[in-house]
């Protein structure tokens, strides 16, 4: 699986998530994108989601890597608690995205581990002033696409 079908994939399973529980998801194509992201302030709290990078993998002679994705939870600070429909707080926010990431499952062929993601680091995150942010990156073991020739280095 490639890093933009893994990228769009999550975002596409975590939207509906996401929404109903009164938040936007916003799928950043680059570290860069994901930094623009932050330093707008947002009206409500969302999750940003990016592809950091592989990640090393004990396996990586035989083509298996670490296919990374961060998610980040921005919210304004003093988030109405009690608002129908949404989470009471940032710390809940972010524990229920990390779970709904830790419940993703894959179908068998889709040259992933089936059984999911796992944590990888945690950090919080600079934004604006009016705004807290909180990165979670994730790692899923996987094949990386064949290749059809073999290149000779003189």
């Amino acid at each position: 699986m490639t890093n933009a079908a893994l990228l769009t994939a999550v975002c596409n399973a975590l939207a509906p998530l996401v929404r109903a529980a009164g938040g936007r998801i916003e799928q950043a194509q680059s570290l860069e994108e994901a930094a623009a992201f932050l330093a707008a302030a947002p009206a409500g709290w969302r999750v940003i989601v990016f592809w950091p990078g592989y990640g090393s993998h004990p396996s990586a002679r035989e083509g298996m890597t670490y296919l990374q994705l961060t998610t980040v939870v921005q919210a304004p600070r003093g988030l109405p608690k009690h608002v129908p429909g949404a989470l009471d707080a940032f710390s809940a926010a972010l524990e229920q995205v990390s779970a709904w990431m830790r419940a993703l499952r894959f179908a068998d062929g889709a040259d992933v581990d089936s059984a999911g993601f796992s944590l990888e680091s945690s950090t919080w995150l600079d934004t604006v002033p009016t705004a807290r942010a909180h990165g979670i990156t994730w790692q899923l073991a996987g094949a990386l696409p064949g290749y059809a020739q073999t290149i000779p280095v003189p």
